[in-house]
């Protein structure tokens, strides 16, 4: 386009009225930076089945509520009426990550654990205090690290009518604590 070189094909005051309905209608694909849109499970959480169940979302009068849903729901296989689960992610999310801090701040859980194979009463002492420092600080660690810690530390979330399992890779949470 060069301006003033030919006439307009749309009439000015049409152009924007469209404009500002477009600027209206648009939603605001920024980056976000909070915990709520980091999936924190994902790759981790399975149902009662042992299906892996992947993140979803939706969007409701500009609100976005997350969810963890089987895979065959998501696919649309289900093999049988009433399997399959969908379940929020806020709060397993909450539960497994209170959990999993509660456990780091637990020296007598930890060392009930086997949570570590060193017979260094010194290195053992180290592993609890790190552990300690990493539960006392929990609350202020950003989405991503949260992630990262969890990613390494737990190996698999299964979750069933009545419970949530949580299954801690011990070496790996060790390896993680000592640097």
């Amino acid at each position: 386009a060069y301006p003033g070189q030919h006439a307009p094909i749309i009439d000015h005051d049409l152009w924007e009225k469209v404009q500002a309905m477009l600027a209206a209608n648009r939603v605001n694909r920024r980056a976000r930076d909070g915990k709520s849109d980091v999936s924190l499970l994902a790759s981790l959480i399975y149902d009662a089945d042992g299906e892996l169940m992947t993140p979803s979302h939706t969007v409701k009068k500009g609100v976005r509520y997350r969810y963890y849903v089987s895979k065959s729901l998501v696919t649309g296989r289900i093999k049988a009426e009433g399997k399959g689960q969908r379940i929020p992610a806020v709060q397993i999310e909450a539960l497994v990550t209170d959990r999993v801090r509660a456990w780091l701040a637990d020296p007598a859980a930890l060392l009930n654990a086997n949570f570590s194979s060193e017979p260094d009463v010194g290195a053992q002492k180290g592993l609890l205090a790190e552990a300690a420092e990493l539960a006392a600080s929990w609350q202020s660690l950003d989405a991503e690290r949260l992630r990262a810690i969890l990613r390494t530390m737990v190996r698999k979330v299964q979750v069933y009518g009545d419970r949530v399992d949580v299954t801690i890779d011990q070496r790996a949470a060790a390896s993680l604590l000592s640097g």
